[in-house]
C-alpha cells in the first residue's frame, strides 16, 4: 500500500514545483518594472527539483510491477518535464540577476531589464509550459483520485477502508473529505491560483500522512484481535425479556448507585448455573447500563469492554494476555486515535503481544492526562483462568493500582476462598439471592406456553403450586430449573397427570452432580466404552466438534493409521449429512441429554457442533468423574483422547473442499484446524510419560499434516503452506521471510513441540 502511494508524494512534488515556477516566472516578470526586485536564488531551484527526483525514485521502484492507471503513468512522466523545465528556468534566473560584484547598480540594473525586454518571448513560453504542467498534473490528480476510475491508490485507499470495516473500527475517517478537496482544487482556476496550488500540495501531502495513520491503526488493531475473541459470548445463552432486571433496582442492589458514582470493583458472585455469564452479558450490553455509565463519565470519553473467560476455550479464551488484549482491542477499535498515546512506534506489526507490553499500555492509557477518557470493564467467570487463582487477585489488584478513578470493573466468579478478602473489600452481590421472582416467572411462561398444560392446569389448580415448588428447590441453580422444566414438559406431552409431575419435581435429584451421575448410570451398558470415548474427548476438545467428527471413533477402532493412510479427499455432502443423521440419535443414546447438537455450522468446518449442556456437565467430568471414564475405556485399548483428536483433526483437514488457498475463507479454514491439531500435539507431548529423547507421540500424524498442507497450498507456488499465515509487513528486514524453504524444524517451533519425529529434541 504505502508503494502504490508514493505517486501522491510525486505529484505533490510536482505541484509544489508548478507553485514555484510560476512564481519565479511572474518575479522575472517584474523585473522588467522595478529595478529593486529580485528574483530567487538558483539553489532553491534545486531544492523543490531534487525532491520531484526523490519522489520519482519511490514511485519508480514502489509501483514496478503493478498494473498503472493512464492518470498515474502521465504523473511519472511529468517527473522528466519538471527535469527540463528546471534546467531552462535556471539559466533564466542566472543570465537575469544583477551581479553582486557589479561596480555601477544603475548600470547593471539596464543591463538586466535589457535583457528581460529581449528575452521576453523565452519567458513568457516558460510561463505557457509551466501552465500547461499546471493543467495536466491537477487533470491527473483528478483521474488517479475520482471514485469512477480505476488507479492503484484508489485500489490501497479502498483496501484499507475494507481493513477498517472488517475490523470494526470505528474511525472517524479523514480519508474522504481529504480526497473530495483535492478533487475540488484539481479543477483549474485562474483567480488565486497561487493559493490555490499551495493548498492543493498541502491536500496532498496531508493524504499520504492521513494514511500512514490509518494504515497503523489497523496493524495495531489487527495485531490485537485474536479468532475467539467472541466466542464464549456467542455461546451464552440471552437472558429473557422480563428476568434479571432486579439488577438495576435500587431497593434490591446497589448496583446503579455504583455505574453511576462508584469506582473499583463490583464483585457478581454465585452458584454453578446460577446464570452468572448470562447476568454479565445482560449487564454490560443494557441501555440503563450505558445511560448510568455515562453519567459516570460526565464530560470524559466512555469507553466499556467485556471479557468472558472460558476454561474448556483456547489460551486467549482463559489467559490474562487473552484478557488484557481482548479489553485493549475493543477499546483501541472504537478509540483508534488513542493508539500514539500507548503504543510505541517501533513495535513490529508480527510481534505477539506479551503480558508487559499489555500491561504498559494499560497504564499509559490510565495515567496519560490528557485522554480524559473512563473505562469500565466486565470480566465473566474469573474463576475460569488457566493459571494460579493468586493471579487473578493480582491482574484486579493491578487494574485497581493503575485506575485513579478512571477505570472500574464489574467482575463475576464462583465462590472460591482465595477471593473472599479482595470480595469483602468491594461492592458485591451473590446471583442466587434474587433469582426467585425471575425463577417463577420463567417457569409459569415456558408451562403456560404448553397447550395441553394449560388444559391440566384449568381443572387442577394445584398446577400452580408446583411453578413455585420448582423455584423453591431449585436453590437459585437456573440450570436445575431449565432440566426440570424440562422433563415437565415432556412428561405433559405423554399425557400424563398431576400426580406423575408431582413425583417427577419430588425425585428429581437435588443438586447437578446427583442428575449428571444418574443420566450417565441410566446409559445402556453396551454403550458405555463409546460413551466414556465421547466425553473424554469433548472434555478434552478447545471448541465443539462438528458431529461428523464423533463417526471417526469407529474408524480408529477398526484402523488407528486411518487419517494418515486416508487420501486427500473433499467431504460428500450426502455422507456427511447421512452420517450426521445417525449420529444424532448415537449421540443421545450413548450420552443421554449431557450433550446436545446444535443445528448451526460449525466455527471452521462442516457442522452441527456438539457441544455439553452447560459447562457444569464438563466441569463435572473432569472433576468427579473422569477416573471412572478412563476405567471404562479397556486400558489394553491405548485409547488417547487427544491423541484421537490430533487423528479426527488430520481427517478433516483432508476432507475440505479443494479451493485457492489464496482465497482468506480457505486459509482461515485450513490454518483454524492446523492450529487446533498442534494445540493438541503439544498437549499429547506434555503429558507424555515417555523419556525426552523420544519421538514425538504423533510425529506421523504431524508429517502427515506438513505433507497435506503443502498440497492445499500448491497454488502458493515456490512458498511453504506457512506464508499463508500473516506475514510481518515489509520494513526492509528480509531475514524474516522463510523463502519457501520451512520444514519439519519449522513447523515444530510453530507448535511449541520440543521432540522432532527422529527423536532429536
Amino acid at each position: 500500500m504505502a508503494e502504490a502511494f508514493a505517486i501522491i508524494g510525486l505529484a505533490s512534488s510536482i505541484v509544489a514545483f508548478v507553485d514555484f515556477g510560476l512564481k519565479l516566472v511572474s518575479a522575472t516578470k517584474s523585473a522588467r518594472d522595478s529595478v529593486h526586485d529580485t528574483l530567487p536564488e538558483v539553489h532553491e531551484i534545486e531544492i523543490i527539483l531534487e525532491d520531484v527526483r526523490n519522489s520519482n525514485i519511490k514511485a519508480i521502484q514502489g509501483l514496478a510491477g503493478l498494473q498503472l492507471s493512464q492518470g498515474e503513468r502521465h504523473i511519472m512522466a511529468m517527473a522528466t518535464d519538471c527535469e527540463r523545465l528546471a534546467g531552462e528556468l535556471g539559466d533564466m534566473v542566472q543570465k537575469l540577476k544583477i551581479r553582486d560584484d557589479a561596480r555601477f547598480r544603475t548600470i547593471e540594473s539596464s543591463r538586466v531589464a535589457f535583457r528581460v525586454l529581449r528575452r521576453g518571448k523565452d519567458i513568457d513560453d516558460l510561463r505557457r509550459r509551466i501552465e500547461k504542467l499546471d493543467a495536466r498534473i491537477r487533470s491527473n490528480v483528478q483521474m488517479i483520485l475520482d471514485r469512477e476510475r480505476g488507479s492503484e491508490i484508489l485500489s490501497d485507499l479502498n483496501t484499507l477502508k475494507e481493513s477498517q470495516r472488517q475490523l470494526r473500527i470505528n474511525y472517524d475517517s479523514k480519508l474522504d473529505g481529504i480526497q473530495e478537496a483535492i478533487l475540488r482544487l484539481a479543477v483549474q482556476g485562474q483567480e488565486a491560483r497561487g493559493s490555490q496550488l499551495t493548498a492543493l500540495k498541502e491536500n496532498l501531502d496531508l493524504l499520504e500522512q492521513e494514511r500512514i495513520i490509518c494504515q497503523r491503526q489497523s496493524r495495531v488493531i489487527k495485531s490485537l484481535y485474536f479468532p475467539e475473541l467472541r466466542r464464549r459470548w456467542s455461546q451464552i445463552t440471552d437472558a429473557d425479556q422480563f428476568t434479571n432486571t432486579w439488577l438495576f433496582d435500587p431497593t434490591r442492589t446497589n448496583f446503579s448507585e455504583w455505574l453511576k458514582n462508584g469506582d473499583g470493583i463490583y464483585w457478581i458472585s454465585g452458584k454453578a448455573g446460577s446464570g452468572k455469564s448470562t447476568l454479565m452479558k445482560f449487564a454490560a450490553e443494557h441501555a440503563h447500563t450505558a445511560a448510568a455509565l455515562k453519567e459516570w463519565a460526565g464530560s470524559a470519553q466512555l469507553y466499556t469492554a467485556s471479557y468472558y473467560f472460558w476454561n474448556q476455550g483456547f489460551e486467549m479464551q482463559k489467559s490474562q494476555v487473552g484478557l488484557f488484549q481482548s479489553l485493549l482491542y475493543q477499546i483501541l477499535r472504537r478509540a483508534p486515535t488513542l493508539i500514539p498515546h500507548i503504543c510505541s512506534n517501533d513495535r513490529l506489526d508480527h510481534e505477539r503481544w506479551e503480558i508487559g507490553d499489555l500491561k504498559t499500555a494499560f497504564e499509559s492509557l490510565a495515567k496519560h492526562s490528557g485522554l480524559s477518557t473512563k473505562l469500565c470493564f466486565f470480566i465473566d467467570g474469573l474463576d475460569e483462568y488457566d493459571g494460579e487463582e493468586e493471579d487473578v487477585v493480582n491482574f484486579l489488584s493491578f487494574f485497581s493500582a493503575s485506575t485513579s478513578a478512571d477505570i472500574k470493573i464489574c467482575a463475576s466468579s464462583r465462590p472460591r476462598e482465595v477471593f473472599k478478602p479482595f470480595q469483602q473489600s468491594v461492592c458485591s452481590l451473590a446471583v442466587q439471592d434474587f433469582t426467585d421472582e425471575d425463577m417463577k416467572t420463567h417457569v409459569r411462561q415456558r408451562l403456560q406456553m404448553n397447550e395441553k398444560f394449560k388444559a391440566l392446569g384449568a381443572s387442577q389448580p394445584d398446577c400452580e403450586e408446583i411453578m413455585a415448588q420448582i423455584a423453591q428447590q431449585s436453590q437459585g441453580v437456573w440450570l436445575w430449573v431449565f432440566l426440570v422444566t424440562r422433563d415437565l414438559v415432556h412428561a405433559v406431552n405423554r399425557n400424563e397427570g398431576f400426580s406423575t409431575l408431582q413425583r417427577i419435581l419430588r425425585l428429581f435429584p437435588p443438586d447437578l452432580e446427583a442428575y449428571f451421575e444418574h443420566i450417565i448410570e441410566g446409559i445402556k451398558p453396551v454403550f458405555r466404552v463409546e460413551m466414556a470415548q465421547i466425553f473424554l474427548i469433548t472434555t478434552e476438545e478447545v471448541q465443539p466438534l462438528p458431529l461428523f467428527a464423533f463417526s471417526l471413533l469407529k474408524r480408529e477402532s477398526r484402523d488407528s493409521e486411518y487419517a494418515v493412510k486416508a487420501p486427500i479427499l473433499p467431504a460428500s455432502e450426502n455422507d456427511v449429512a447421512s452420517t450426521e443423521e445417525q449420529w444424532k440419535s448415537r449421540i443421545q443414546n450413548r450420552c443421554g441429554d449431557l450433550l446436545i447438537v446444535n443445528d448451526m455450522s460449525h466455527p471452521i468446518f462442516l457442522g452441527s457442533p456438539v457441544d455439553f449442556l452447560h459447562r457444569t456437565v464438563r466441569d463435572f467430568l473432569q472433576d468427579c468423574y473422569h477416573q471412572r471414564l478412563v476405567e471404562m475405556v479397556a486400558p489394553q485399548s491405548g485409547f488417547d483422547p487427544l491423541v484421537s483428536l490430533c487423528k479426527m483433526t488430520l481427517f478433516l483437514l483432508k476432507s475440505v473442499p479443494r479451493e485457492d488457498f489464496r482465497l482468506k475463507s480457505s486459509i482461515n479454514r485450513i490454518i483454524g484446524l492446523t492450529d487446533e491439531l498442534l494445540y493438541y500435539a503439544h498437549e499429547v507431548e506434555k503429558r507424555s510419560q515417555a523419556p525426552h529423547t523420544a519421538s514425538s507421540p504423533v510425529a506421523d500424524v504431524l508429517d502427515e499434516l506438513d505433507r497435506v498442507n503443502c498440497q492445499h497450498a500448491r497454488s502458493l507456488r515456490n512458498k511453504h503452506w506457512t506464508h499463508a499465515r500473516d506475514l510481518p509487513r515489509a520494513r526492509g528486514y528480509e531475514e524474516y521471510r522463510e523463502g519457501g524453504n520451512c520444514n519439519f524444524l519449522a513447523l515444530a517451533v510453530q507448535a511449541r513441540l520440543v521432540r522432532s519425529p527422529d527423536g532429536r529434541s
